[in-house]
């Protein structure tokens, strides 16, 4: 048998070093810019791998995308349906859309498996959802995103409630979720819309929904009320969860009444429609998932608070917490400091807890002219180190005059 023929290790040379890194360098430049001009790339070997991948990649992104179903009341006038031609807008952005009517649901014939998302659109473009017919997204089991409260109720998500004030903003609830904290950054008041508009709102208190509000309402109940609500179909030990009727969630569903007016989105409200239903698209929300049964859900990061304390108790509440059904409630944290000197006057701190079914003043504490200069926390305040409660409410209030104070604090949630 003849003997195989030994390979003999080859040293480069610097020049040889050099130039590989110069093919290196082209490789990545055509490889970054989708756009460039292959014809000015030398076609050595490591320009012809450039221009094939490149090729590659385009066909793949091509052939490859996300495909969402929009579905939206009446097909045939799309066109001067503002609000989910809106909607179709930014969902192109993401992947392949594919645009039903509820005539279509109603008809039973789609495959709904080859969507990975399907977005229910909105009904204020002068054009209504009949929901009896679309009872097949009742037991659909995939990602599904829901823009219209009325449509909402009838999948089990919830109970329509009167809409938001007319306005160009809605409130970020809570930011420990990867999708908010990316799109805000921050609770608060966020501007979604370019114009006033109203957003359509979900009563999600119900005790066989395991809800998670993202956003609410300024003017409304920021506590069982959502403006954008998710409901995961699973907690992070594999514990399914509940629609509205008790019987099982088929799939993670996100409430978004926020987009029910899409037309009047900001690029920032944009934004958060496209992060949403990309989300829902990326192994059903999953990043979203939260565990708020049984089990307290922090809210990260702390809240920062600024205020003016008065004469008058209701001028300044730091934080009011709950009281929301089936809802329990820990101040993990509270780091409270004047901005000022009292002088001779006194500025009385007070700690409020659900107590036989009414928020009642429990502990209170002065801070005057000898102690302003500290930064007081929960246990210097109070004399303990968390407050668990149904309902929880710090408020300041001054003897006399007015007095600014800040105060950052963190909490947390569990589903009883």
């Amino acid at each position: 048998m003849a003997r195989g023929k030994r390979l003999r290790k080859r040293v480069l040379t610097p020049k040889e070093i050099r130039d590989a890194l110069v093919e290196l360098a082209k490789l990545q430049a055509a490889l970054g810019n989708p756009t460039a001009d292959m014809s000015a790339v030398t076609q050595s070997d490591a320009a012809a791998l450039a221009a094939y991948t490149k090729g590659f990649k385009e066909h793949f992104r091509a052939h490859d995308q996300t495909r969402i179903c929009l579905v939206v009341p009446d097909l045939a006038n799309l066109a001067s349906d503002l609000p989910n031609t809106a909607i179709r807008a930014e969902l192109d952005k993401i992947g392949t859309v594919s645009v039903l009517d509820q005539e279509g649901v109603d008809a039973g014939q789609e495959d709904w498996d080859v969507y990975n998302l399907v977005v229910v659109g909105s009904d204020a473009g002068g054009y209504t959802f009949t929901t009896t017919k679309i009872d097949d997204l009742i037991l659909f089991h995939g990602p599904l995103m829901v823009c219209c409260a009325a449509v909402a109720e009838h999948l089990l998500m919830g109970t329509a409630t009167t809409q938001s004030a007319s306005t160009v903003n809605e409130w970020c609830k809570t930011i420990h979720n990867r999708v908010m904290f990316l799109v805000f950054g921050s609770t608060g008041d966020k501007a979604l819309f370019s114009e006033a508009a109203v957003s359509d709102r979900l009563n999600m208190s119900d005790a066989d929904l395991t809800e998670q509000l993202l956003m609410t309402s300024l003017t409304g109940d920021v506590n069982t009320t959502a403006v954008v609500g998710w409901l995961p179909s699973e907690s992070p030990d594999a514990e399914t969860y509940e629609l509205n009727d008790g019987s099982t969630i088929p799939s993670g569903r996100l409430f978004a009444g926020c987009f029910v007016n899409a037309d009047k989105l900001t690029d920032l409200g944009k934004l958060l429609l496209r992060r949403l239903a990309r989300n829902l698209t990326q192994a059903h929300l999953h990043p979203l998932t939260v565990n708020v049964k049984r089990a307290y859900q922090e809210d990260i990061p702390d809240t920062d608070v600024s205020d003016t304390a008065t004469v008058t108790e209701a001028d300044c509440i730091l934080l009011e917490l709950g009281p929301q059904t089936s809802r329990k409630f820990c101040l993990r944290n509270l780091r409270l400091k004047a901005q000022a000197d009292p002088v001779a006057n006194t500025m009385t701190v007070r700690l409020y807890e659900y107590f036989h079914g009414a928020l009642t003043d429990v502990a209170s504490f002065d801070i005057d002219t000898g102690n302003w200069e500290t930064y007081h926390s929960l246990l210097d305040m109070f004399e303990v180190p968390e407050v668990h409660s149904d309902a929880i409410k710090v408020t300041c209030k001054m003897d006399a005059g007015t007095l600014e104070v800040k105060a950052t604090y963190s909490y947390a949630e569990a589903k009883k």
